[in-house]
């Protein structure tokens, strides 16, 4: 089921409140959620938890191209 998920490859772009480019030098990958994670509320903090540990991976990379090349060694692209 991981060989199968897609990846979205963008940069990031300022918010409303920044004048600068801080944080939008860096291109970003990040992996789509599965819809069988196996996700449960945490009673104690009301938290939504999940089993899927890529879900929350974001990986930063120099360039588009770096990030293409990383996507297509891992059979993403």
């Amino acid at each position: 089921e991981l060989r199968h998920r897609t990846v979205r490859i963008y940069k990031r772009s300022k918010s409303a409140m920044q004048s600068g480019e801080f944080n939008t030098r860096h291109w970003r990958i990040d992996f789509d959620t599965l819809g069988s994670s196996g996700g449960w509320e945490n009673p104690l903090m009301g938290w939504t938890s999940s089993g899927d540990y890529v879900q929350a991976l974001r990986m930063n990379f120099a360039s588009k191209e770096d990030a293409m090349h990383f996507a297509e060694k891992q059979g993403k692209l």
